[in-house]
Order: structure tokens, then sequence, then C-alpha cells
């Protein structure tokens, strides 16, 4: 007989290899067919939301692996959520408007005459090709989600509630137009939000500068030592033409240094530094100290101009901590420089034009750009006699996210989000309190950027977005803002776009709700539009006005805001001042912080700098849920590199893990219902028990949103668990023993109840192999189409004494370990082929019996005997064993051909 025929070897059409490349986009043809999303919301539209709120990627260009890793994060989360038994609707979003759009348009019309509507036109027909490339490469991913219906920044309806929302923050009186400096673009001539600056390091020209008294005598009076000058340290020379004080510390101390022949008043505390930077030979004149506010109000002959003069200001704001602790000061360019330029009456005095020139204020540096001015406004202090020491230093210096140009600090008139108004601010850093932030060191970030966040600068000097509905008079300068009136706009906007601020006339604007253009201040006709656009940071920050609403099936607060940790400057932080300023709840409960993919040498992945690696390049050479594996292993939560070794490891993980589930559909023929937990002994009952622990930790840590956790456990339970014990053991059990036996019967049903649910607890991470071997479970096992329809395994979690109890397996397991050390030591010799062919002699404390808590040791060690005798520690010893091989399970016995199991499973076959 042939008794290979007798045996019962897994079955399954579930191949070793997933071919995931063919594989995937035909699953995902077979979810489209048979409505998968809309299935999902049918099933879980009466059970209690956990909604994940979308921040929008940018529509531009194509998906890179930081959003890529955004968008599995979210699906990690929507898709466990769902399997939780959980309403938890993804509805994805863009942001439409904005500068880089519009960049890439503007450039590509060089030589062409184009208006305004044309270029904003020509922007919509961008961003809606690659919201189209987006929601594709996405998909691929395996990511769910209502796509035929997401939200874009640039719908109609979206653009309308952008306008109620800032009409509910002038009702609020939040909004004002002023003048004060902000960041500034000079390539792209517009003000940038604090959430749009980076930094990166660039070279300055590092200045000594001494300004001489411009009425001695009144120093004099003051006891301040004749002819001394006040001198000043800065990075940034081209602002002293736009100098009118200089600022020092009320409470400190200040000295004079004598040097060649010329007297220096400097800090005490910087004497020092200041003598080896500026004055190597010089030295502190003895017995003369006073305090900065002793001097306030004296004045100093302007350095760049002998006709001007700088007045002496105290200011909390100077520090000890570099240069001379004088501080200089324009208002015109800095904020300390403003606010303190108040308290003074300090004209808002910026010679600087949009495009980083000097203006005619400007004086003899009248059409040069500020940078290119430093070099020269140097020679001129050196010809003076007003500079006293100048080097190149190195800084970080703040840059245009966008085009990565240098800034500058520019006083402009801008319309801004007054986060001082009815104790905003107090309000927002109550908000940040009441929400809970993963991980936990976010909530320190966002509260102490908010408690030093200046008002918000909402107004862009550019084409693409939201026009900014307010007139202004031409003949009085008034600010028409007012509530009623945006209100119609927005309802203008609703039915025709936002294109209908910028090609309608003033009269026609004020037509649509009956009114004329009248000056409320001054009663004149003459008032223009406003021909700005609001920050597209303000788009999105107001997406949880927009889109958490019954229009998407969705309310708020939400659940889950979920994005990269450079958000808490931008999304996650402008959309809590909105949401608090618009008086409303927060817009999410939990706020969770990812990292960013960094290339190879550390750099953040981003378009604009050009170092990006495509994610579809993975997926076509090796699958989306290689990919999905790959993100899955890593903590989230901190920066990481795009390495090929990470790849290689979420390769060998999927092909062990395939391998595993494989084995496990391989032997369900026969399934039947899981008998009774009494009815477990030995290693089955220890595998019940280990996945019963498995499943209530998996569900701890997808609750807690550790999805490397979930994915280290569960790895751990097939590789270790499973493969390296379990199955092992018990495939003389599944391939030898008649389909009849009980304990057969048991194991099987085991085996079947842990494929479901390893397939369910698999699934948020590995979707489109978990749905392909779903479809290989028997019927019986398969309640639902789509294992995405399925819940997440329940489990009663373990006892006391069942923890007790798979803690005391340890044991035995050690055991174990002992004993395959000693065969694993005979293989090599060559004394053994497996462990089939030994006997083995233990040596096992009393409280080991000569069973493994109902599994025969003989069975655990997968050798052919086990003889036991009593020692005080645990040995092991084998030989080779006596006997014949049993043709049929190779176990070695007494007898000559098949061994008692074996012969009686033969006969039992003949018979029947």
């Amino acid at each position: 007989m042939n008794y290979k025929d007798t045996i019962r070897l897994p079955r399954t059409n579930f191949s070793m290899k997933g071919d995931l490349i063919k594989a995937e986009p035909e699953m995902l043809l077979r979810w489209e067919e048979m409505d998968l999303e809309g299935q999902i919301s049918a099933a879980r539209c009466s059970c209690p939301p956990f909604v994940l709120h979308d921040g929008p990627p940018y529509a531009n260009g194509h998906v890179h692996l930081g959003t890529a890793l955004n968008k599995i994060l979210k699906d990690f989360i929507v898709k466990s959520h769902t399997m939780m038994g959980y309403y938890s609707p993804y509805v994805p979003g863009w942001d439409c408007h904005g500068m880089p759009i519009e960049h890439k348009v503007v450039t590509s019309a060089v030589g062409e005459e184009v208006s305004r509507l044309e270029i904003r036109r020509r922007c919509r027909e961008y961003a809606s090709t690659y919201v189209d490339v987006q929601r594709s490469e996405f998909k691929r991913l395996g990511v769910f989600g209502r796509w035929e219906k997401p939200y874009l920044t640039m719908s109609y309806s979206y653009e309308a509630g952008v306008l109620r929302a800032f009409e509910a923050l002038v009702r609020a009186g939040l909004i004002y137009r002023g003048l004060r400096p902000i960041h500034w673009c000079t390539s792209c001539s517009t003000a940038l939000a604090d959430a749009e600056v980076e930094y990166a390091v660039h070279s300055s020209p590092s200045v000594f500068v001494a300004f001489l008294p411009s009425d001695p005598a009144a120093w004099s009076a003051r006891g301040v030592p004749s002819g001394t000058e006040v001198v000043i340290w800065t990075t940034t020379p081209w602002t002293l033409p736009a100098n009118l004080a200089v600022a020092l510390n009320p409470g400190e101390n200040y000295c004079v240094v004598e040097a060649e022949g010329r007297r220096f008043l400097v800090a005490s505390r910087l004497a020092e530094s200041f003598i080896a930077a500026a004055a190597p030979s010089g030295s502190v004149l003895p017995g003369f100290s006073c305090t900065g506010a002793s001097l306030e109000r004296l004045s100093l002959v302007h350095p760049l101009d002998a006709s001007r003069t700088s007045l002496v200001i105290s200011a909390l704001h100077v520090t000890m901590e570099d240069g001379t602790g004088c501080v200089h000061t324009a208002p015109g360019h800095g904020a300390d420089d403003f606010n303190v330029g108040r308290e003074y009456g300090l004209e808002v005095f910026c010679p600087v034009l949009s495009d980083g020139r000097f203006g005619p204020a400007g004086g003899k540096y009248a059409g040069l750009h500020v940078f290119a001015a430093n070099s020269v406004i140097v020679s001129d202090l050196q010809a003076s006699g007003r500079l006293l020491a100048s080097r190149n230093v190195s800084h970080s210096y703040p840059h245009c996210w966008r085009c990565k140009s240098p800034l500058i600090f520019r006083a402009t008139e801008q319309f801004f989000l007054d986060l001082s108004h009815g104790g905003l601010k107090d309000k927002v850093l109550a908000a940040v309190d009441s929400i809970s932030w993963h991980p936990s060191w976010g909530y320190d970030r966002m509260r102490n950027m908010m408690a030093s966040r200046p008002d918000w600068c909402l107004s862009r000097q550019r084409n693409w977005g939201v026009g900014l509905p307010v007139f202004i008079c031409a003949d009085c300068d008034h600010t028409v803002m007012e509530p009623d009136m945006i209100s119609h706009v927005a309802s203008l906007v609703e039915s025709e776009g936002s294109d209908a601020w910028f090609s309608m006339s003033v009269p026609e604007l004020f037509a649509l709700w009956g009114g004329t253009p009248t000056c409320p201040a001054c009663g004149s006709s003459s008032l223009r539009k406003n021909e700005d656009i609001l920050d597209v940071w303000f788009d999105s920050s107001v997406s949880h006005y927009n889109v958490l609403t019954p229009e998407f099936g969705l309310s708020r607060p939400c659940a889950v805001y979920l994005e990269a940790t450079d958000q808490h400057r931008g999304w996650f932080g402008v959309s809590l001042i909105t949401s608090v300023g618009m008086g409303l709840s927060v817009p999410a409960l939990n706020i969770i912080t990812h990292g960013l993919v960094q290339d190879a040498q550390g750099k953040k992945m981003s378009k604009s700098l050009g170092n990006v690696v495509s994610p579809l390049e993975i997926v076509n050479s090796m699958g989306a849920d290689i990919l999905r594996l790959w993100f899955a292993s890593v903590d989230y939560t901190a920066d990481f590199r795009s390495e090929e070794s990470q790849l290689s490891d979420a390769r060998e993980g999927y092909r062990k893990i395939r391998n595993t589930v494989r084995f496990l559909l391989g032997n369900l023929e026969g399934v039947g219902e899981l008998p009774p937990s009494s009815s477990f002994v030995g290693l089955d009952r220890y595998i019940w028990l280990r996945f019963r622990k498995l499943v209530a930790l998996c569900l701890v840590e997808y609750r807690a949103f550790q999805f490397h956790r979930v994915y280290r456990e569960l790895r751990n339970f097939m590789v270790v668990d499973l493969s390296g014990l379990y199955l092992d053991v018990r495939k003389d059990r599944l391939y030898c023993d008649s389909v009849l036996s009980p304990l057969r019967s048991s194991s099987v049903a085991l085996l079947g109840w842990m494929a479901s649910g390893l397939l369910r607890l698999l699934a948020p991470i590995m979707p489109f192999t978990c749905e392909e071997a779903w479809g290989h479970l028997p019927s019986s096992l398969r309640t639902v189409p789509s294992v995405h329809l399925a819940l997440l395994p329940s489990v009663e979690e373990l006892s006391l004494a069942e923890e007790e109890e798979l803690f005391a397996w340890r044991d035995a397991l050690a055991v174990r370990d002992s004993a395959l050390k000693v065969l694993e030591e005979m293989r090599a010799a060559g004394e053994i082929g497996g462990g089939l062919e030994a006997s083995v002699t233990l040596g096992l404390p009393s409280s080991l019996s000569d069973s493994a808590f109902g599994e025969s040791w003989a069975d655990l060690l997968i050798v052919s005997s086990v003889g036991v005798v009593p020692s005080e520690s645990v040995t092991a010893s084998a030989v080779r064993a006596s006997g014949s091989k049993c043709p049929r399970c190779w176990k070695v016995h007494a007898g000559t051909d098949l061994c008692p199991r074996c012969s009686s499973v033969v006969e039992a076959l003949d018979e029947s």
C-alpha cells in the first residue's frame, strides 16, 4: 500500500506566493463591483460613530511616501474601528487653493498675457487633475473611503463655507486690518503665516555698529562718561535704514568699554564677549555702571543718516544671550520692535517694497534688493567709522516653505485674526487641555506654540484662493467689513464660485443685496474691492465647520485628527483657532501626530526638495500589502528613514505570515464548531489561552492607535507560537490521526477559530491578502462575503487562574528548548537525520510530571519516545531510537511495520 495516500496533507488553493502585483488590482475591481464601501456603511450606520476627519493633502503632484504613510495610518484606524463595530466613514479631502499650484500655472504661461480669471481657471483645472491622480493612487494603496464624494476646498459649497466661517469671526470681533511686520516672501511677493515658515541655514553679515549721542550734554547729565557710543549688534544690516530706536533692558546693568581711545556702552554681562568680538584691546572702565532704565528717552545719531535720530527705549525682550544688550529697533521689520514701538509712539517705518527692494523712502539704497544692500550698507558703515567689526555667520534663518527663499520681516497692511480679543488665546489653550494627544508630548508642543503664537495674518497677495470679502474706502481708507454683506457674498459664491468676487464690479456686488457702495465712516462712494485672497490655511482650518456636517453624514467633534508632526503649527493649530473663535466645540477628541519619512540622508521628503520616493514604485514591484506592513512595523510617532532593509524586513514578515495562513487554510477540511473549552488539553489548551491573550492585546493596541505593537504581537504569535511550536507539533495529529479522532477534530476546530480570528485581526493592516485568504475559508467560518464586513474577534479576558496557567507553560517550553538544543547537536554531528529518529531522556523536578500539562513529552519534542527520571534541575539527553521506523508517520517503534496508531487508522480506512 502507498501509505502517503492515507495521510491527510494540507490542501488549499491559497497559493504560497501572493503575486500581489496582479492580485491587488483585481481585488480593487471586485470591491468596486460589490460596492464594498456601501455595504460597510449600511452594515455600520446604526453603530456608535468613530469618525476620523481627513486633513486635506495638497492637490499637486503624485503621492509620495509621506502622504502614503499618512493615508495608510488613517486607513488602519478606519478599518480597525469599523471592524470593532463602529460607524467609521472616511470622507477624503483635498486642499486645492494656494501658491504652489498658482506658481506652476504662472510659470507655464511665461510669455503670455494671462488675466486673473484665466489664471484661476487654469489653477482649478490643474488641481482637478491631481485630485483624480491622487485619488487613484490612494485607492491603489488599499485605502477605503468615499472616493467619489470627497470634499474639495475649491468646491463652490466649501468656498461659501469658508466665507461663512470668516463672517462668524467678523461678528465675534476677531478680524482687523492693520499695519504690522510679518514674514514676507520677496520671491512670491506675499505674506506668510507662521505655519508657512521653515528654518534653514543662511549666511548673513554679523556687524557691531556704534551710535553717537545726538545730545552729549543730555548723556553727561545722566552720568554717562563723555564721548560714549552705544553699540548694537545685528545680522540684518539691511534693516538699519529703518532704525528708529535702540532698546536696552531696563533691569540690566550697563558698563563702558574703553578701546583705542573710544568708549562703548554695552551690557555688563556681555562686556567680555563684546571685547573678544569687536574690541580686542578694550577693557571695562572702572567706576561706572548704570541701569538700562536710567538712559530711557535719550537720543542717538542714526548711523546711516546724520540728519536723523534714534530714541533710547526700554524693552524686556532684550536678552543677555548674545550681542551687546543694546538692540537695534526697526518697528517696520520685527515683531518685538513693532510691539515696543507702539508703546513709545514710534512710526511703523518700512522703506522696503513687496519685491524686497528699497523704495524711495530707502534713500540712497532705493532700487537695491535688501540682501544685495547688506554689503553696501556695511561699506558705508565702514567708511563713516560706525562699523566696529563685521564677519559672515551661518545661522538658522526663516525661509519660505514653498519656494525655499529666505524671508524678511516687513510691515504691511494685512488682515489679522486677533488672538487677544475676548480672551481667545486662553480659550484655545483650554481647548488644547481638553483634547487627548497621542503621543503625549504633542500636548506640550501644541500648548507652547499656542501660548506664544502672534495674531494670525489671514490675507495673501495672490490669485488662486477665496477672495477676502471686504471693501476699502479710497478716500478715508476705512475698512468696510460688514457681516451681512459677507453673508451675501457667501451665497453668491455658493452658486457661482469664488471667481464671482473677482469678476463683478463693486456696484454689481452691492446691487446683489440692494445696497449702494457707501463708506459708513465718511460717506464716500469711492469704495474698492480688496484684491487679496484668504490664507489657504484658513481654507483647511474650517474643514471641521464645512465637513463635519449632516451633508457628509458626519458630526462634530470627530474622534480623531491624524497628521504629521509639522501640522502642530499648521492644520492642528489653525483648526483649533477657528473652531474656538467661532464658538464651536473642539474639532476632535484625539489628535495623533506621526513622524516624517526621511530620505537616506535624514532629510524630510518633500516635493519642493525633489527627494521624494514614489510609493507606487514599491507597490508596483512588491505590492501594497508589503508597503502597509512596513508602515505597520515602525513606531510612526517618530521620524524614520526610507531604507531598503526595512522593506526587506517587511517582505520577509509577509512571507512568513502568508505561509502560516496557508498552512492553517490547508488543514480546515471538515472543520466543525469550536468545542467547549473544558475539552482542550495539552498544547491545544496552551494555544487557546495564548490566542485569547493575543486578541485582547491587539484590541487594546488598536484602540490606542499602536499599530506597530499590533503587528509585532501578530507576527510573533504566527511565527513563534504557531509555526515554531503548535503547528510543528500538531502536524503528526493533523496528517496521521484518523479524521474521526476527537482530538484531531478538536485541533482542526481550533485552527479554524484562529484562522478566522487572525485574518480579521490582520485585515486593517493587510487588506488585500486577508480578503484573498477569507475567500478560502470554509463557508462555515465565513459569515460575511468580505473580511472587511466582519467584526474583530471577541474573547473573554483571561482570568487570573488562566493567566497563571499560561505562565506555568514557560517551564514546559523551557524543557522543550533544552531538549531541542541536544537534538540539534546530534543532527549537526550526523547522529540523526531528524527528531523522530531520537529517544530523549528528561531529568525533571517533581513540579513537572511525565506529561506537559496533558501533552505527551514525545509529541511536544517531536521525537519517537521520551523517558522521564527524577532530577532537581532540568536535564536532557538523547540517543538514536532503537526499533523500526513506521513507514507512515516515521516514528520509531518496537514493531516491524506500521506503529499501532497508524495500523488502526489504515485498518479503518480499509474497512470503509
